[in-house]
C-alpha cells in the first residue's frame, strides 16, 4: 500500500510538537493617526474658546487709554458662566457682572463682538453731569475715564437719570468723547454678554505697521499681519484688565446695597457699539 505524506498548510494547521507564529497587527497609516490628532486638537481647542477663553483684537478707540488700537486680549468666559451655544442657558459661573468690569457682549443687530465697561446694574439710577457719573445720586471715582478731543463729534456729557432695568447692564466706553455706548443706545441684556476681559496677551503699534498691511480693510488677515508685522508694545504685554474697583466705589457710595445680581435675560439690548475683534475669526 502507498503511502500518503500529510502536509501541513501555512495557514489553519499547525505540526504537532510547533508552536503557532504570533500574528502581526495590522499597519496604521501615518496620515490616519494624524488626521486623528487634528481632530482631537480641534475639538478640545473648540472646547476651550466657547466654554473657557477666548482671544480678541482691538480695532478702534473707544476703551483708550486702557486699551488701545493694536492691544491683543484674553476673555474669560468661566466667571460669568458661558453661554451654551444656540441657546440662552448659560452655564452655573461664579458671579455676576459688576461696575468696573470690561466686558465683550454680542450686539443686537450684526452679532459682531463689542467691547465696554460697565457702569451700572439692575435696578441702580445712573446720571452723567459734565461727564461725571452718578449712581443712585452719589458720584463715583473713574480713574479710567479719559476726555479725549473728537473732531466733529457729538459727546453726551450730561444723561439721565435713568433707571436701570431689573438685571439689565449700563455700559460705556473709557474715551467718552468717542464712544457710541448706552448713552446712545439701550441697556444691555446681560445673555449676550461673551465674558470678562481679563488680560493684555500680546500689543503691537499699527501705525508701525506696512503701510500696505494699514491699508487694507478690517479682517481676520489685516489683523493677523498686525500682530507680526507691527511694532510690539512690549511694556502693555500682561496688563492686568480685571481689576476689582468696589473698594475705589465704595468711597463714595458709602450705604449703598450691594451691587443686584443679573442671572438672566433682561432689559432690551444694546445697538452697535465700538467693535472688540475676535481673534480666531476677524484677526489672528
Amino acid at each position: 500500500m502507498a503511502k500518503t505524506k500529510t502536509r501541513a498548510r501555512r495557514t489553519g494547521t499547525v505540526r504537532p510538537g510547533t508552536a503557532p507564529k504570533p500574528s502581526k497587527p495590522p499597519k496604521r497609516s501615518g496620515g490616519h493617526e494624524t488626521l486623528k490628532t487634528l481632530i482631537y486638537a480641534l475639538l478640545i481647542a473648540l472646547v476651550i474658546r466657547t466654554f473657557i477663553v477666548q482671544a480678541f483684537r482691538i480695532p478702534s478707540g473707544s476703551m483708550e487709554d486702557t486699551l488701545l488700537i493694536g492691544d491683543f486680549l484674553l476673555v474669560d468666559k468661566i466667571t460669568y458662566g458661558a453661554r451654551v451655544p444656540g441657546t440662552r442657558w448659560r452655564l452655573p459661573g461664579f458671579r455676576e457682572p459688576r461696575r468696573g468690569d470690561i466686558i465683550v457682549f454680542k450686539d443686537p443687530l450684526t452679532s459682531r463682538d463689542y467691547i465696554k465697561r460697565c457702569i451700572a446694574v439692575g435696578g441702580e439710577t445712573i446720571e452723567l453731569k459734565s461727564n461725571d457719573v452718578y449712581i443712585n445720586g452719589r458720584p463715583i471715582q473713574e480713574p479710567y475715564k479719559a476726555l479725549k478731543f473728537v473732531r466733529g463729534g457729538n459727546p453726551r456729557d450730561d444723561y439721565g437719570p435713568l433707571k436701570i432695568s431689573p438685571k439689565a447692564l449700563f455700559m460705556m466706553g473709557d474715551n467718552r468723547n468717542n464712544s457710541q455706548d448706552s448713552r446712545y443706545s439701550n441697556e444691555l441684556d446681560p445673555i449676550r454678554v461673551v465674558g470678562r476681559a481679563f488680560v493684555l496677551y500680546w500689543s503691537t503699534d499699527p501705525q508701525r505697521s506696512p503701510l500696505w498691511v494699514q491699508n487694507m480693510s478690517e479682517g481676520w488677515i489685516k489683523g493677523f499681519l498686525q500682530l507680526f508685522l507691527g511694532r510690539p508694545r512690549i511694556r502693555r504685554i500682561g496688563t492686568w484688565l480685571a481689576k476689582d474697583y468696589r473698594g475705589l466705589y465704595a468711597e463714595t457710595l458709602q450705604g449703598e446695597p450691594a451691587l443686584p445680581s443679573s442671572p438672566g435675560p433682561g432689559a432690551a439690548a444694546a445697538a452697535p457699539l465700538t467693535e472688540a475683534k475676535e481673534a480666531s475669526a476677524d484677526a489672528p
